[in-house]
Parts: structure tokens; sequence; C-alpha cells
């Protein structure tokens, strides 16, 4: 037959196959001890087989196994090479301190803070020429408004679940 083939005989999920293989060459995975931790951990039973299938490209991983296996071996050694692949970058938020004004005026400063960061740019790529100085202020920049984006979330997130118990 031509044009159409069983699930097991399908061509292989590239991403599976290479991410698994990868962590399974640099030691960090092993199909048997990720079994095992998902049981220990969350009293979830993953059978051995199916990781395997997953290792193969047999089977795709499932979406929803990827944060456990994130946390078993890390996140950016999950997410980091697809994300580089295809243009982005994997970065440790900061924890964001939970600002005590309003969330509008949190917005509104979030808001300032933005152009801010965006004069500091334009004053650092002005002569196409940054200097450390320059960056480092630009970096600052960059950490301060981060910090204050995590934290306008996670108000935001309390205000949702407020919201959601009402």
């Amino acid at each position: 037959m031509y044009g159409w083939y069983p699930p097991a005989m399908a061509e292989p999920k590239p991403v599976s196959r290479r991410m698994l293989s990868a962590l399974r060459d640099q030691k960090i995975f092993a199909a048997a001890e990720f079994c095992r931790w998902m049981w220990d951990t969350f009293r979830i039973t993953v059978d051995q087989s199916k990781v395997s299938r997953w290792e193969s490209g047999q089977y795709n991983l499932p979406a929803d196994m990827l944060p456990y296996l994130a946390e078993f071996v890390g996140p950016e050694v999950v997410y980091g090479p697809f994300t580089r692949e295809n243009g982005f970058g994997v970065a440790e938020l900061p924890d964001g301190e939970l600002p005590e004004e309003s969330l509008h005026l949190v917005a509104l400063g979030v808001g300032i803070g933005a152009g801010e960061l965006q004069k500091v740019i334009a004053e650092a790529v002005e002569d196409m020429v940054v200097t450390e100085e320059e960056a480092d202020r630009a970096i600052m920049h960059v950490d301060r408004e981060l910090n204050r984006l995590v934290g306008l979330r996670k108000r935001l997130m309390e205000a949702k679940e407020m919201a959601r118990r009402k």
C-alpha cells in the first residue's frame, strides 16, 4: 500500500528521538530511572517500553510529559536545543517581587520602565558601538523590567485565583 502506514510503522518522530537520544547519549537520561522517578515523585506509572518507543521515535513523546522530563533532567536541557533551533532562547526568570501598589499603577510603572529601557537602548546603539558601560546599563534595565513583569504576573495570577473562588 502506498501512502499509508500503521502507527508502529510510521516515519519516526524526529524531535522525540533526537531529544531523548541526545539525553541518553549525554548520560543524563535513562528510561528505567525516569519511570522510577515518576512513580516515586508523582505516583504516576510510566511504562518503560513506552519510553523506549519514545526514544526510538516509534511514538511521539506526549507534550504533557515535557514538564516532567524538564524537571527530571533540567528545563534548559529539554527546551534549550529546540528553542535555539527555532531562533529563541531559554532563560530562568527572576522570582519577581510582589508590588504593593494597585495593579493599574504597577502596569503604568511597567510601561514607564519599558520607555526608559527603549531610551537606554536607543542611546546605546546611536553610534552603533555599544560600550561595556552602556551594555551593563541596558542589562540592568532589562533585569529590573523582567522582575517587575514577573511580579505583575504574580499579582494577576492571584487576582485570577481570587476571582475564581468567588
